[in-house]
């Protein structure tokens, strides 16, 4: 799939603003490929629960599609199992794709298209816990996060714009008790 976005489009989106895709109808490629390591899937935002809120301008698909990230052109760092066994994460940002499918297996399925500024990072770590000093291996502490924000205007007749904030991450004590924490803002 064409992996290409006209960065001089992109920049007019972005200065024209979110006035811009109603009233010029922008209309642009929207690279799909679920296959690629710049997709990422979001899965559909679930209205209502803890954590979650969803502006109630924003269209109904934004809370019913499943939502994803595609990012076409940017920066971005892995760091890893290399350097640290047991630490590893990714960072990336650049222009994207905020979009909706109605089916996530038909990337032509798109409710709703978004271009704009993303960015992404996640990582965990896992902490060795020694139990005894002749260092009896013990179960490890562990944690793991991930963030993520998208800026950005409407395109191929989805209105408006859109913001979205996100964080999510679990722990996991060396003694085994878990807990998580999530929070998900999506204003249009």
């Amino acid at each position: 799939m064409l992996r290409l976005v006209g960065l001089p489009l992109l920049a007019c989106v972005g200065v024209l603003g979110a006035s811009a895709s109603s009233a010029f109808g922008i209309a642009m490629h929207v690279p799909i490929d679920p296959t690629s390591p710049l997709f990422i899937p979001l899965g559909p935002i679930p209205p209502g629960v803890p954590g979650v809120t969803v502006d109630p301008n924003c269209p109904p698909a934004i809370s019913t599609a499943f939502a994803a990230f595609e990012f076409v052109d940017g920066n971005g760092h892995v760091y890893g199992p290399l350097a640290h066994p047991l630490t590893n994460g990714a960072n990336v940002e650049g222009n994207a794709f905020f979009l909706g499918l109605t089916d996530p297996t038909d990337p032509t399925s798109v409710a709703y298209a978004y271009a704009g500024q993303g960015h992404a990072w996640f990582g965990s770590n896992n902490f060795p816990n020694p139990m005894t000093p002749d260092i009896t291996p013990g179960p490890n502490a562990q944690v793991s996060a991930q963030t993520f924000s998208f800026h950005g205007v409407g395109v191929n007749g989805t209105p408006g714009s859109l913001d979205v904030q996100g964080s999510f991450g679990q722990t996991q004590s060396a003694s085994g008790h878990q807990s998580g924490w999530g929070h998900l803002k999506v204003t249009c």
